[in-house]
């Protein structure tokens, strides 16, 4: 839910100064872009949450949050990068997006409580 706060700031931030110059879709792509690094930045500022995602069962579980940080920082930079890269980097994007589902789905339907997170119906949201 944060993470559709942040792409609305973003977009909302990015609009007054781009609207001459940048194609609203532009600019949908680089509020994604900043809504990724921020969560990947996130990964490395505060692990916890994202480590409550995983099973106990997982290994390494704060290693695999690190690199899940790397990448979605990756991702993010790369949206803003060369337009010949965008559906590789938008394809790579959702199969990484997917990867990380099971994780909410795994919050939700184990009841796992998330510092910093609401319990009751958020974990569906």
């Amino acid at each position: 839910m944060l993470f559709l706060v942040v792409l609305f700031v973003a977009y909302a931030v990015l609009w007054p100064f781009t609207r001459h110059s940048m194609t609203s879709r532009s600019r949908g792509r680089s509020a994604l872009a900043i809504g990724m690094i921020v969560a990947g930045v996130a990964h490395f500022l505060t692990p916890l949450p994202f480590v409550q995602h995983l099973p106990d069962l997982i290994p390494m579980r704060e290693e695999i949050i690190y690199a899940s940080g790397v990448v979605e920082i990756a991702l993010g930079i790369a949206l803003l990068g060369v337009s010949r890269w965008r559906p590789f980097t938008g394809l790579a994007l959702a199969a990484y997006l997917i990867a990380v589902f099971p994780g909410n789905l795994y919050v939700a339907l184990a009841g796992v409580a998330v510092d910093g997170q609401p319990g009751g119906i958020y974990p569906w949201l």
